[in-house]
């Protein structure tokens, strides 16, 4: 289990809610938008059960991983609206940052717009929410594959996806990786917020998709062109047959060389 007693002494953290198990993290922390007065909150759990991803994706925690949700302020880090799409990517670096702290050396890059890539494969997905009514709050929520070893997990998956402990062939301590993982998170948040320009050649210099072709599908339909990097608003590139493209939401649906 996390020791929560540490995330609340060594990080930003200002109240942790941890759970054996839970539906979806995400629909917890945004069911406290009304309740707490005083962020960030932690929700996080060994098992959930309806996690959500981007679209119509679930995401599936199974016991080992690092499963939680931060609701914040963002107006604490002086964040304005119209920076809130950067913060998925924020996280992201926020992540490959706290991670590289620990041997071995892992290529950890960015895949727009909301995951972390080990060695090619998915380690870590994020998803940001809002809630209706209010507006001055976000959830951030995070899943990490860390010691949920993947390596008898069908083909399908070891192909797509790994997890820390199989990097390194050796278990890691989650309360140390949720704490180095938060302190990144505050870090970033606050470079975001004193200088986006500075922070955006962070993400570029970590975009996974960068040269590949992709495609992405829209609220109306879908676009196929090489990946040129991303913009300073967050916004990804794509030279396309008919001429550049920015595309500032979607999911991708296709990957190539």
């Amino acid at each position: 289990m996390i020791d929560r007693s540490r995330l609340l002494s060594e990080t930003f953290i200002r109240d942790v809610e941890w759970f054996e198990t839970i539906g979806s993290t995400n629909t917890f922390a945004l069911h406290l938008t009304r309740l707490v007065g005083d962020l960030p909150v932690l929700v996080g759990t060994e098992h959930q059960s309806q996690g959500r991803g981007r679209g119509n994706n679930s995401w599936w925690a199974c016991s080992g991983s690092l499963t939680f949700s931060l609701l914040i302020s963002p107006a604490s880090f002086r964040l304005s609206p119209a920076q809130w799409p950067l913060l998925s990517l924020a996280t992201g670096l926020a992540v490959c940052q706290a991670l590289e702290s620990e041997p071995p050396h892992i290529d950890l890059r960015l895949k727009w717009p909301n995951d972390v890539f080990a060695d090619g494969k998915k380690l870590c997905g994020i998803l940001l929410e809002g809630h209706p009514t209010q507006s001055e709050q976000l959830v951030i929520g995070i899943g990490l594959n860390v010691n949920n070893s993947l390596a008898h997990a069908p083909d399908e998956v070891r192909q797509r996806a790994t997890s820390l402990c199989d990097l390194r062939t050796a278990p890691w301590d989650r309360t140390e990786v949720l704490i180095s993982i938060l302190k990144a998170l505050a870090a970033q948040f606050q470079a975001l917020g004193d200088d986006s320009l500075q922070f955006a050649e962070q993400f570029r210099q970590r975009c996974y998709l960068s040269g590949r072709i992709v495609t992405i599908k829209e609220a109306q339909g879908e676009v196929t062109g090489c990946c040129q990097g991303i913009d300073d608003d967050g916004a990804l590139r794509l030279m396309t047959e008919l001429g550049p493209r920015r595309v500032l939401a979607g999911v991708i649906t296709a990957i190539g060389d």
